[in-house]
């Protein structure tokens, strides 16, 4: 894709497609350069990564794993006893005893209320265990 631009007229995008070893050209279309920034600001960047953790840290990531499943558990248990099932209704009931008892981040503890309150919505007549 070329972008030509004079004074005082909009950018010029011209498209150029590949097919089969030949050059063919495509539509062209005019934008203003403010259109390409909201058009770039929509834009996202997704990268998969493999964690490679040495012994230290991946004992570290094994009990964080532990301690929010544990409280996963204790969040389900708390969504049986009072039945509140809604991931809102939960929050409100349980967050702030949630961070004292788990000692895990806000952002742990709010994605353990979404698991457990996800984990009910098909089904509210079992209660949930997590492993």
């Amino acid at each position: 894709m070329t972008a030509t631009r004079g004074p005082h007229r909009p950018l010029r995008l011209e498209a150029r497609s590949f097919s089969c070893g030949e050059e063919k050209r495509g539509a062209e279309r005019q934008l203003h350069s403010s259109h390409i920034c909201v058009i770039l600001s929509y834009m996202k960047l997704i990268a998969q990564v493999k964690l490679l953790p040495d012994d230290e840290q991946q004992a570290y990531l094994l009990q964080t794993l532990e301690q929010a499943n544990a409280l996963c558990n204790w969040l389900s248990e708390q969504a049986w006893e009072l039945q509140k099932f809604r991931r809102f209704d939960l929050q409100a009931a349980c967050y702030y005893a949630a961070r004292e008892r788990s000692g895990l981040s806000a952002q742990m503890v709010i994605r353990c209320i979404a698991k457990v309150a996800d984990a009910y919505t098909l089904d509210k007549r079992t209660q949930r265990s997590f492993k």
